[in-house]
């Protein structure tokens, strides 16, 4: 029996109006039946409604008056109208199954105002799936790459807090305060020494009791006669003597700085040597960022 096509088959329903209608498989088998009384459009959506769900190879039989589908004699006796259809699916590209009911434009036996005419097939949804993920994935890399810039750009103020600590009197007072409870007395220490090494030596010095010259460095068996003419006639220790003169007189000179400019000099010179016995290390870091300034 030839095929008839799924257009020609509804045309011919909703032409003749016919109400009353059963549907075999190849083996014979009953699958649907339609034998109310119903009104021809209705029958007609019945029938709609089954091509839409199934696929395979069936054969609609037709009749004028409700009658036993499944009797097959009966059947063969009061048909009035017989068609074979069948329904299958297109092949997708790139090997894609198709969704059962669902198939691409121009689904050959579907006519045009059959659902599955027009329904989105699977390589359609897997496009559109593969669109969302690649926007994703997208919207991902630019989060990341906001948050590397916002770790970046708090690294560089870290930095910068940092680099701005380890300038000035603050930095120093920074990392003394590790070693100190009194903030008055790291204060007083890195004012005393800062003006050590800031000021200018004063052009007549003033004499400090206990400070060595280079006369005391000579043997105190010598009398100072001696020592002069000896300074005089020894090229090296001359040279020695007066670099002893010239220390001697820099640090006199910064002190009476400091004794002018710190009433409390004297303890804070103290406490300066006292670090230097017991924290030696902490001396030399204060000492060398002086040396920066």
């Amino acid at each position: 029996m030839k095929l008839s096509s799924l257009q020609f088959v509804l045309q011919q329903f909703e032409n003749e109006r016919y109400k009353f209608f059963s549907i075999y498989d190849s083996d014979h088998d009953l699958q649907y039946s339609q034998m109310e009384p119903l009104e021809p459009g209705v029958s007609l959506a019945k029938l709609r409604n089954f091509l839409r769900t199934n696929t395979g190879y069936f054969e609609i039989y037709v009749f004028n008056a409700k009658m036993n589908p499944r009797s097959l004699s009966d059947r063969d006796k009061k048909y009035v109208a017989k068609y074979a259809i069948e329904l299958v699916d297109q092949p997708l590209p790139g090997g894609v199954q198709g969704l059962t009911g669902m198939g691409s434009t121009g689904y050959g036996m579907l006519p045009p105002d059959d659902p599955r005419a027009h329904a989105p097939n699977m390589y359609q949804v897997l496009g559109q799936l593969a669109g969302v993920e690649q926007e994703m994935k997208l919207q991902q890399k630019d989060f990341q790459h906001w948050k590397e810039v916002q770790e970046l750009q708090s690294e560089i103020n870290r930095m910068k807090e940092e680099q701005s600590k380890s300038r000035g009197m603050g930095a120093l007072a920074d990392r003394l305060g590790e070693q100190f409870s009194d903030p008055q007395v790291l204060m007083g220490l890195i004012a005393g020494v800062s003006q050590l090494f800031n000021k200018q030596p004063s052009a007549h010095p003033a004499p400090m009791t206990g400070v060595a010259t280079a006369e005391d460095v000579i043997t105190e068996t010598s009398s100072i006669e001696e020592t002069m003419a000896t300074v005089k006639k020894d090229p090296i220790t001359q040279a020695v003597n007066n670099n002893l003169n010239q220390r001697q007189t820099k640090m006199v000179a910064a002190i009476n700085e400091l004794q002018k400019a710190d009433p409390e000099f004297p303890e804070n010179i103290a406490k300066l040597a006292d670090i230097a016995r017991r924290n030696p290390g902490v001396y030399k870091m204060a000492i060398q960022y002086l040396k920066t300034l």
